[in-house]
């Protein structure tokens, strides 16, 4: 589940594990006071922990010129839209930057990466290739078909390089979408599963895939990652690591997810 409808308070939740309304974007939004820790985010924890943080995203213009809608995402990465783009980037603009990115790092640090893409997202295009049909529906499920493509050439440059052996893979959505369910249309209107339940794959090299059936969150990514990496974090967070889960060592541990939204669009 993602703990917000829309990208600007969903990224920031996942990146912070902190709720929307108490996360760095909220509070740029609004101009209340936005002074958090640099490891308040994953990439500044990760950084402060030696690894070498990239973020490259498809917000070019947005992160650049709006840090209240977008630009707390900047906050903590070592390089972050190493292109220096200033147009929003189409996926296969996403794949080559991100390569390059892993391509010119320190090669005695771990890398972070964050690589975000666009697709799918109004307006909905009918990609070449993809077609599913002209309705609104039709034309977004062409735009997913087109971006799971796109993420596995990313996927397969990362095997044919060797890193795909030795990375962790974290892939999902920030959030969902509206088709006319409960009168409502696109994003950032409620909290119904239509726009609020996303897909969340989390791969670690060795070990054997498994579906886990209760809710979760995005907000449990960062903890996750925090306690399979074995990194020291002193911040306050929301969300839980999902090991327990994955790796069946807690039984007992119950589903619960979290999500908000401040008005309707």
């Amino acid at each position: 589940q993602a703990t917000y409808p829309t990208s600007n308070y969903s990224y920031s939740s996942i990146l912070t594990s902190l709720y929307p309304r108490i996360t760095p974007t909220y509070k740029a939004v609004r101009g209340l006071d936005n002074t958090y820790a640099p490891t308040t985010s994953l990439s500044g924890l990760l950084s402060k922990h030696g690894w070498h943080s990239v973020g490259v995203t498809a917000f070019n213009e947005e992160t650049m010129a709006k840090r209240k809608w977008f630009g707390t995402f900047v906050d903590g990465f070592d390089v972050f839209n190493p292109d220096q783009l200033e147009e929003s980037a189409k996926a296969a603009e996403t794949n080559a930057s991100a390569l390059r990115a892993i391509q010119n790092r320190p090669e005695k640090k771990p890398y972070f990466l964050w690589a975000h893409y666009l697709e799918p997202h109004a307006p909905y295009l009918d990609q070449p290739g993809f077609e599913r049909g002209g309705s609104p529906s039709e034309l977004y499920d062409s735009e997913i078909a087109f971006c799971d493509a796109q993420v596995g050439e990313f996927l397969d440059a990362l095997e044919a390089s060797g890193h795909l052996k030795n990375t962790i893979i974290v892939f999902f959505s920030d959030h969902g979408e509206a088709f006319g369910e409960h009168g409502v249309q696109f994003h950032n209107s409620s909290v119904f599963q239509t726009q609020i339940h996303v897909p969340l794959f989390i791969r670690i090299p060795g070990i054997s895939g498994r579906r886990i059936d209760q809710a979760v969150g995005l907000i449990d990514v960062l903890p996750t990652l925090v306690e399979l990496l074995g990194v020291e974090d002193d911040q306050r967070r929301f969300g839980r690591s999902l090991l327990p889960m994955m790796f069946e060592t807690d039984q007992e541990m119950t589903g619960f997810s979290y999500s908000e939204v401040f008005g309707w669009m």
